[in-house]
């Protein structure tokens, strides 16, 4: 499920005007070329709810690393945007989610924007043994 949230994330940033921007998702291991994104989760969350079912909150860290150390103004109106165009994601199997706890600061020129999807899933029920076989036995009513 984590890995379909940063999905849905991804295509959102790419909606917001994004398409030629890199989005990095995993470790970078060269560096990155600026201006991108990266999705960092920070520390999921599991929930156990009634029955099979639990809720998982994965927190993201979506850091914009500009081409040059703009000023903090034109990354505060990108965090304005993101918190609007992630809003709503769409997960790769057509469902969308509420992005929640939006906050945002600014660090050595790096964008920071913070934002909780939350799902309700469901866990795999535990298999039921089936009937074999079944034997009956009918007695004749007397009359």
């Amino acid at each position: 499920m984590v890995d379909d949230i940063i999905q849905g994330a991804a295509a959102a940033l790419r909606a917001l005007g994004g398409a030629d921007t890199e989005i990095y998702r995993d470790e970078i291991r060269q560096g990155l070329s600026p201006p991108c994104y990266f999705l960092g989760v920070l520390k999921p969350s599991i929930t156990p709810l009634l029955g099979r079912r639990f809720l998982q909150r994965p927190p993201l860290d979506i850091q914009y690393f500009p081409a040059a150390p703009p000023p903090r103004g034109p990354l505060y109106d990108l965090a304005e945007e993101l918190a609007a165009g992630l809003r709503f994601i769409t997960l790769p199997d057509g469902s969308q989610l509420q992005g929640t706890g939006m906050d945002w600061e600014v660090e050595e020129g790096v964008l920071h924007f913070f934002v909780t999807f939350s799902a309700v899933c469901l866990r795999p029920a535990d298999p039921v043994p089936l009937m074999e076989t079944l034997e009956t036995h009918i007695i004749p009513q007397k009359e």
